[in-house]
């Protein structure tokens, strides 16, 4: 603290703000002439200036000068480089960038509207291939994947066969009266594909117990009849009992198979 306190005995005021600077005098400095080793930098107080190692004080702060401006690997370009850059991304419409390199990338060609796009390798572009027809799924291949139909297995022995769905859906049952003795009109309903060599597999979509006309009762329950037209699913609810029902509201799930 002490020698703190002398030093500014020494060096006297100093405006505030002002950076101190030694004045680079040798020898062993006494007295009135240690002072003489430092100096205040007044310049430096003033706003945007800036202190040069090489001057002895502050001095105003130029602005800098963009000389040029580059880009390189692939896609992108730049205009007035030396004046206000702009860049520019140029590719194909359509296409997609990709990487044709480690250090470049490019654009790829257009690609088929609806066609699946696959990998065209190291420094190749994506591809897409044409688009398939409708129903028809991607099947891979040992080269470019292709649009095609999936063979059904063949059964290993005689008289089998690997059942295929045509189509599924659900119907809603009618709730009108059925007089005892008749079936109620057919619901139809569009299942498209189906042949009237098909079959249908059906079921309730809830507990059908608890609905009149299905549930168990002492005369006797409602009887449902499926079977297949052309492009279409078809139920009747038949009246096998003594008495007209008035069946409560049931939907059934269904599907068609060959």
């Amino acid at each position: 603290m002490k020698r703190f306190q002398m030093f500014l005995a020494m060096i006297g005021a100093v405006t505030l703000s002002v950076l101190l600077m030694g004045a680079g005098q040798n020898g062993t400095a006494t007295g009135a002439n240690e002072a003489s080793r430092i100096q205040g930098l007044t310049g430096c107080t003033t706003s945007g200036y800036v202190f040069t190692p090489a001057g002895s004080d502050c001095v105003a702060a130029s602005a800098g000068t963009v000389t040029s401006v580059g880009w390189t690997g692939g896609i992108v370009s730049v205009a007035t480089s030396t004046t206000t850059p702009a860049f520019t991304v140029a590719g194909t419409s359509g296409g997609v960038p990709y990487f044709s390199s480690t250090s470049a990338w490019g654009s790829s060609a257009l690609l088929t509207q609806y066609g699946v796009m696959y990998g065209g390798g190291a420094a190749a572009a994506p591809v897409a291939m044409a688009a398939c027809g409708a129903g028809l799924p991607v099947v891979g291949s040992a080269t470019v994947p292709v649009c095609a139909t999936i063979a059904i297995p063949t059964p290993a022995n005689s008289g089998e066969h690997v059942a295929q769905v045509v189509a599924s859906g659900t119907s809603a049952l009618a709730t009108s009266a059925i007089s005892s003795g008749v079936c109620a009109s057919a619901v139809t309903t569009t299942a498209t594909g189906t042949a009237t060599t098909d079959v249908i597999g059906w079921g309730f979509n809830g507990d059908p117990t608890g609905v009149t006309g299905y549930k168990p009762t002492t005369g006797g329950m409602l009887t449902i009849i499926a079977y297949p037209s052309s492009g279409n699913v078809n139920f009747k609810v038949c009246n096998n009992t003594a008495a007209s029902i008035t069946p409560g509201a049931i939907t059934l799930n269904w599907y068609v198979h060959r």
